[in-house]
């Protein structure tokens, strides 16, 4: 072996800088895009939470007999898992629209970000005969 070919090991100064500038072309805005949503997914997830939430209360009082709902006429505050309850706020509110026959249920969550719409899900008890099915 030559001494020539001792001097070609490993790479030059010239393809180390190319080495660098090509990565730091293709990995800060990769970079910057990780770091811009971030936040982006946290609110989503607090959102989809949010929806969840709703639903499940929602669904809850839905499943509850016409008197029972009656004598929880009002608004009220209800209860969302502890990891929330400093971006969550949740109301429920039910309101006796015909006397007797209709109630309306709605659900809505509220969120510590005022710049975020509050989500709300509404539905309609009629007050049903147990047994004919028919409307009181």
């Amino acid at each position: 072996m030559s001494l020539r070919d001792d001097s070609r090991i490993g790479f030059g100064i010239i393809e180390v800088l190319f080495g660098i500038v090509l990565l730091s072309v293709c990995l800060l805005p990769l970079l910057h895009h990780l770091t811009a949503t971030g936040p982006l997914i946290r609110e989503a997830a607090i959102k989809e939470a949010a929806s969840t939430i709703n639903t499940s209360y929602l669904e809850t009082y839905r499943s509850q007999p016409y008197q029972r709902l009656k004598l929880l006429t009002g608004l009220s505050e209800l209860t969302i898992p502890a990891a929330l309850r400093a971006q969550l706020s949740t109301k429920l509110s039910i309101v006796e629209i015909i006397p007797d026959r209709l109630l309306s249920i709605t659900v809505t969550t509220s969120f510590s970000d005022s710049s975020v719409t509050p989500q709300s899900l509404a539905t309609m008890i009629a007050n049903h005969h147990p047994f004919s099915g028919v409307m009181k």
